[in-house]
């Protein structure tokens, strides 16, 4: 995982305060560790995450902790530094009292990115620094009274997303969008694990978001997907038994999770190795017998249940280094094809096929036009002059199998029965809006009509948007976005409050191009189209009239498009 520094500023209580909040949250939430002395504390007062992040005790001895570092000189936080360097912890907390102590310390932590929250009794400012402590990128700030006018809930809020989105950036500044900084990770990890000897290749596949074209994949009709340069990750060795060894560094709490090819059955408690084995699985199916075990570890930034394809990252992830270390004669077409078998057959979702096309067939800087009822496709260059593409992921959390996903495909198929009688179409993809309209009333049951509705307007709205981009109108492809969030919350009825109300907010920015849910739907994310100018106003606003609205915050990426599946 990426390392990151924290440095809090702030004389008296103001600054000890603000700290071990933000430290309880974090330590609390994001698995997120600091310095030791930190997790020593922690421990000796059985402080396991399950309690108040600010219970009395905790906080007192933090307190005490962090006021201690105030007469501590420069060169024992570097050593500290150092040992946190050495560490598993993620983000190493602070507290220096003194401005220029500050700069000496962040001097001394090298390329490490660092953060530094200044606390004052009337307001609270956090500046962030890329790799140099005079490489001042950007400055946030907001009110902080102790009066109680902004509570510290808020604060923490405002942080964590402040936070998040320039650890990001930092990121993508590092060797090619962070693949060098995660691959020297992955791979840490896997040695560690499992040790250093023999041949051991670290792969990559990305997320992907649709930009418009949602539940038509499985109706015949048209998409619009392009894959991310976020992703998962993954270190992987072969064996010479047929022993499976899988650890992800997403779920460190669930240690190895051990199983054998000769067991590739779906099991509940095999948790998320169910997608890699519904793989290797299909490999065989195709008559591509895996003979030997491996040991895996994977990675990945890709918000777990936000709808942005973590899973079918991870069955094309594993069908490329199947294709790699065995190799298996599979297009990447191909990788697809046996990611959603897999997924149908042995996870028992009835997904379509956009997700692991998107990210078998990702080009940087392009989206991918894809007709899937033939798997006709055509990439199509994303100009966004002066714009960029923000995820805003609600952090409700959802999967396509008890999100009520197969329900929707089921009544759109008892919906294509019973006008299919009356026109003769093979799938809805195959209408266009005068047709549905007027052989809609075969279909009897009122809600199968909507669900079909909405399959056969997004399926046109789809191809206007794309003919609507190639003709350089941004601002129409936006007002088609909008139209598919529209019908997404009315016809199909797979938003939610928590998903209307980032696009509802998001709709009253200006500089807000268009913006709608995108994936599954039932929690996950949205995508917007935000111009530059506007992006900072778009994250604050909608970030603070969401938390007030449904309790907690939301997360915000500002994404760019990758390319397909790699060796890295």
């Amino acid at each position: 995982m990426e390392k990151f520094v924290v440095v809090v500023n702030g004389k008296g209580e103001a600054g000890k305060d603000t700290l071990c909040d933000i430290t309880g949250k974090y330590y609390r939430t994001r698995n997120v560790s600091s310095i030791d002395p930190i997790k020593k504390i922690a421990s000796e007062n059985g402080w396991d995450g399950a309690k108040d992040s600010r219970s009395r005790k905790f906080l007192a001895d933090l307190k005490s902790l962090f006021a201690a570092y105030n007469d501590l000189p420069t060169r024992y936080l570097t050593e500290q530094y150092q040992q946190f360097l050495a560490s598993d912890a993620e983000i190493m907390f602070v507290h220096i009292r003194e401005p220029e102590e500050i700069e000496k310390f962040i001097n001394s932590v090298g390329k490490t990115p660092c953060v530094s929250l200044l606390v004052r009794r009337e307001q609270a400012n956090v500046s962030w620094w890329g790799n140099e402590a005079d490489d001042n990128v950007e400055q946030f700030s907001y009110d902080y009274y102790y009066n109680n006018i902004l509570p510290i809930e808020a604060v923490e809020q405002d942080f964590m997303v402040f936070f998040d989105r320039m650890a990001r950036e930092a990121i993508s500044k590092e060797d090619g969008g962070g693949n060098g900084m995660m691959k020297e990770e992955v791979l840490a990890k896997f040695k560690e694990l499992y040790g250093d000897e023999g041949e051991i290749g670290v792969y990559f596949a990305p997320g992907r978001v649709n930009l418009i074209g949602e539940h038509t994949d499985y109706n015949g009709g048209h998409v619009f997907p392009c894959a991310l340069t976020i992703g998962t990750y993954g270190a992987v060795r072969k064996r010479n038994d047929r022993k499976l060894r899988f650890y992800s560094m997403n779920f460190s709490d669930r240690g190895i999770i051990e199983s054998s090819l000769d067991d590739l059955n779906p099991q509940k408690e095999a948790g998320w190795t169910n997608y890699p084995k519904g793989v290797m699985w299909a490999f065989e199916k195709r008559g591509m017998k895996v003979q030997q075990g491996m040991d895996f570890v994977l990675y990945g930034n890709i918000p777990n249940g936000s709808g942005l394809s973590s899973s079918a990252s991870v069955e094309v992830l594993t069908g490329y280094i199947l294709k790699d270390l065995f190799g298996f004669e599979v297009s990447n077409q191909d990788l697809a094809l046996i990611g959603q078998y897999s997924e149908n057959n042995f996870n028992g979702v009835n997904c379509g096929i956009m997700d692991q096309f998107a990210i078998a067939m990702g080009k940087e800087n392009q989206a991918i036009f894809l007709d899937t009822a033939t798997l006709h496709f055509e990439y199509a260059p994303i100009v966004l002059k002066g714009a960029k593409i923000v995820i805003s992921c609600s952090n409700k959390k959802r999967g396509l199998g008890d999100s009520k996903y197969n329900e929707r495909r089921s009544e759109c198929e008892s919906a294509l029965a019973q006008i299919g009688e009356a026109i003769g179409i093979n799938t809805l993809g195959d209408l266009n809006e005068e047709q549905f309209e007027q052989y809609k009333d075969a279909i009897k049951d009122e809600i199968c009509r909507k669900r079909a509705k909405h399959a056969v307007y997004e399926n046109q709205r789809t191809i206007r948007a794309v003919a609507a981009l190639k003709g350089n109108n941004l601002e129409l492809f936006g007002k088609l976005m909008n139209e598919s969030h529209v019908s997404l919350r009315d016809d199909y009825e797979v938003t939610g409050v928590e998903l209307d109300t980032l696009v509802e907010e998001a709709w009253n920015i200006d500089g807000v191009i268009g913006s709608r849910m995108t994936g599954a739907g039932f929690g996950g994310c949205t995508v917007s189209i935000v111009k530059d100018e506007a992006v900072d106003t778009f994250i604050e606003k909608v970030g603070a009239a969401y938390r007030e609205k449904i309790g907690y915050a939301a997360d915000f990426y500002v994404v760019e498009i990758g390319d397909g599946p790699q060796k890295i």
